[in-house]
């Protein structure tokens, strides 16, 4: 087993910064927030469609199916505010709802397939329940999938199950197995510590061999 602790350590700094100063998640973040906890907050579907245009996840559709998308979002996310989502059963039930919901929106493509929104389900719930949901990104899936070849007593469920139930199942058990290292390391002026954790793994998970690159612009 390889021992990840020097690496998160090594990493978590790096990752703070690109947070809070590439991608301003700080003040981006919090109207997010505002937007999805306050019902009555004027121009609240256009302040989470702006957040959920600053994460990507809006790219290739219309004006009209970005609209329905963050309606959609904030339906569901209304009617489920009570959720616990404390395990992997009930966040991959959850987001598959989540998911559902926003791709009724979208046309099926000329295969007839659902457009894929595993990723923009993954950020809405978080940006619901910050502290109990993982961000679902290629990256970080990648960097997962990696560590998990290298960690004694690591479980995996079956790859018939959904991608994002696999992904939190896996993210969970190393978020665990270096926990106390996760949340003794400083993420001021941040607040969120599982998104930093989330971009470690990003950072870990990017198609190049060395990372003191400089960081695409979009969020993971």
């Amino acid at each position: 087993m390889i021992d990840l602790e020097p690496v998160i350590r090594g990493l978590w700094p790096k990752a703070v910064n690109v947070i809070v100063n590439e991608w301003h998640c700080v003040e981006t973040d919090e109207r997010g927030f505002r937007a999805l906890a306050n019902t009555q907050l004027p121009a609240r579907r256009d302040e989470l469609r702006k957040w959920l245009h600053s994460y990507s996840v809006l790219r290739r559709l219309t004006s009209a199916q970005c609209d329905e998308v963050t309606e959609a979002v904030l339906v569901w996310t209304d009617a489920n505010s009570h959720l616990d989502l404390m395990t992997v059963e009930a966040l991959a039930a959850a987001h598959a709802e989540l998911e559902a919901a926003c791709q009724i929106c979208v046309p099926c493509n000329a295969d007839g397939k659902r457009r894929d929104f595993t990723s923009l389900a993954s950020k809405a719930l978080w940006l619901r329940f910050p502290n109990r949901v993982p961000i679902y990104d290629s990256y970080a899936r990648n960097a997962l999938q990696t560590i998990s070849k290298m960690q004694r007593g690591f479980t995996a469920i079956s790859n018939n199950r959904p991608e994002y139930e696999q992904f939190v199942h896996i993210w969970k058990q190393f978020y665990e197995r270096y926990r106390e290292t996760v949340e003794n390391l400083s993420i001021k002026p941040y607040t969120h510590r599982a998104r930093v954790f989330d971009v470690v793994l990003w950072h870990l998970g990017q198609p190049s061999y060395c990372l003191g690159g400089a960081s695409p612009p979009a969020k993971s």
